[in-house]
């Protein structure tokens, strides 16, 4: 599927968009007056700032001070879109504004089509109204959105459901890093709405509504593809796609009881616009639910017309919903194919909610790699869903639809581990016992100092050494027609060893304007964990990850021990290619 931008190239992506740019007339105008920093000129109010800005040539910077700054009923509007917005840090600069009075009007704190918002939060005032009204934080258009809090402190919002509404972000294109988004779950609010081509990383909500991709009014024929990562939404209804592509991975998802008697999913895609057909991928998600009646992990709905629904997941733990997935379509087509996932697939939670008169195609394939039991959750009730070693969401097995960034949401590595369902690398091996053991006696307590262990060994802090790594082949069997190859090497103690497998995708040439793409390692499973003793020992290795033969092409394997202490060696890897003579699972040293 294609991406708008590639999750590996992301963090470069980000350090582009965050290098404020400085050309010829760019200058910092800084507001209030008194700024204090090294600025080219000073104005009284934020929007003074930004006006000098938008009017001068070259990418400006405007800088704002610490402190809370109201921006009046028409909010911060930004106008050219090389001026960046810059405040001195979340929770110092705030930007916010009067209430929204009873005249049905919108009312948004900061807008526009500047190139960079950064190091603020945005507070939304009040909107309690007879009739419809929004008071929203932020309306961006191609613009990036980094360390940025939207709250809501001290607002109210309604008292209805269809008046007096509040909105977080709405990002009709661009690029939300590291911000969050923090609501009265209880709020009539929208947390954040994409309406165009966006990626998203890093971005945390909590609200009544969570994500959705809806079509940009403003521009109904430009696509919404959403490439989003590294998610924590907690809403009655977390993630909703309405419209095009949606890509999304390492995320947590945790949906409320719903408030309004509705048994909503916290997870659902319906076709949109035709001639685009709506779709949404997920992989290493784990979603939530409170075990409210009726509600559902995964939904897919087609609306009458030409354009079809795709849902595909992989690697997802959903827990705590009586309906596992529900299909419902109006009259649109839907494909789900859900692979090496943790949920319940009994009869009584796949729901098919179509009316029989509607003839529309409903395909569902559940039949790949998936399993059912509980994921171990290390203590749900306090929100933590990682998961315990013996989890059946541990080495479930299938390569990653989407590459990712090689780390979970935690940010901790997972190219050492087998694949596995949900946001978190399982912790496979029991935390070692911090208590000293004594082999023999302990001396008698002297007064006021607890006992302690003069004997014995204490807490192992030594990692396993890994040495002489090399891929070599074996003496065949007799009338054996290939010759076997193995991992060799050497151990300094007892361990488990883990061995990775990575797939070198070669570089992509520049062509008709898109830029290079550089030669890159991506993830190819992994082998089980095998338990060696010291010394010289060896790892047989046919070629094959689990039921599949590697593919031809080049390869590089990466060794981990790890002994009964917890300690880990350092990485060791050898490259290995498969030709293609031998695709079917014998490997040949490089």
């Amino acid at each position: 599927m294609r991406q708008l931008i590639s999750r590996r190239a992301l963090p470069a992506a980000v350090v582009s968009l965050l290098a404020l740019p400085a050309g010829a007339g760019a200058a910092t105008l800084c507001a209030p007056l008194g700024h204090g920093g090294l600025c080219d000129a000073a104005y009284a109010t934020p929007q003074q700032a930004v006006d000098a800005a938008d009017a001068a040539p070259g990418a400006d910077v405007v800088a704002l001070a610490a402190g809370t700054f109201d921006v009046g009923s028409d909010g911060l509007t930004v106008a050219a879109a090389d001026t960046a917005v810059r405040g001195a840090g979340r929770d110092q600069t705030i930007l916010t504004t009067s209430p929204l009075p009873d005249d049905g009007s919108t009312r948004r704190v900061v807008q526009g089509r500047f190139s960079h918002l950064s190091d603020l939060t945005v507070r939304l005032a009040s909107a309690v109204t007879s009739g419809p009204a929004t008071m929203e934080g932020i309306d961006a258009y191609d613009a990036a959105v980094v360390r940025v809090t939207v709250d809501a402190v001290g607002a109210t919002f309604g008292p209805g459901a269809d008046d007096g509404q509040g909105q977080g972000i709405l990002l009709r294109r661009g690029l939300l890093q590291d911000v969050e988004i923090d609501f009265d779950p209880d709020a009539d609010a929208d947390a954040l709405r994409v309406g165009g081509a966006a990626t998203l990383s890093g971005v945390t909500i909590t609200a009544r509504n969570g994500l959705s991709s809806d079509p940009e009014t403003d521009d109904p024929g430009a696509p919404v593809l959403v490439t989003a990562d590294r998610l924590r939404i907690t809403a009655q209804r977390p993630l909703v796609v309405g419209d095009g592509s949606f890509t999304l991975s390492d995320a947590l998802l945790r949906a409320l009881p719903a408030d309004d008697g509705d048994a909503p999913a916290a997870v659902s895609v319906h076709s949109g616009r035709a001639p685009d057909p709506a779709a949404l991928t997920l992989d290493r998600v784990t979603v939530v639910g409170s075990g409210q009646t009726g509600s559902a992990a995964l939904a897919i709905g087609g609306n009458p017309g030409p354009v079809a629904t795709r849902l595909t997941a992989r690697h997802v733990i959903a827990w705590g919903f009586p309906v596992s997935v529900r299909q419902e379509s109006w009259g649109g087509d839907l494909a789900t194919e859900i692979s090496y996932s943790l949920l319940d697939t009994s009869a009584a939670a796949i729901v098919d909610a179509t009316d029989p008169a509607v003839t529309a195609r409903r395909t569902l394939d559940l039949s790949e790699g998936n399993r059912s039991g509980d994921p171990l959750f290390l203590d749900a009730g306090a929100g933590d869903f990682h998961v315990r070693g013996g989890s059946p969401a541990a080495a479930i097995g299938g390569r990653a639809l989407l590459d990712g960034i090689g780390r979970d949401l935690d940010g901790k590595d997972r190219i050492d581990h087998e694949p596995y369902a949900g946001a978190f690398v399982p912790d496979l091996l029991d935390p070692p016992d911090p208590t000293p053991r004594c082999d023999c006696f302990p001396p008698p307590p002297p007064p006021r100092i607890p006992p302690q262990c003069f004997c014995g060994p204490g807490p192992d802090t030594i990692a396993p050494q890994l040495s002489g790594l090399a891929l070599v082949t074996r003496r065949p069997r007799r009338g054996a027609a290939t010759r076997p190859v193995a991992f060799r090497f050497t151990l300094s103690e007892r361990a488990s060893v883990r061995i990775a497998i990575e797939r070198r995708v070669p570089a992509i040439r520049a062509r008709r304007g898109r830029g290079a793409v550089p030669a890159r390692w991506v993830a190819a499973g992994a082998l089980r964990p095998v338990a060696l003793n010291a010394g010289a020992v060896s790892i047989a290795f046919g070629g094959r990850l689990g039921s599949g033969a590697l593919k031809p092409g080049a390869y590089r394997a990466t060794v981990v021990a790890t002994d009964a202490a917890a300690n880990r060696s350092a990485p060791a890897r050898v490259r290995f290619s498969v030709a293609r003579a031998v695709a079917r699972g014998r490997a040949r040293p490089r």
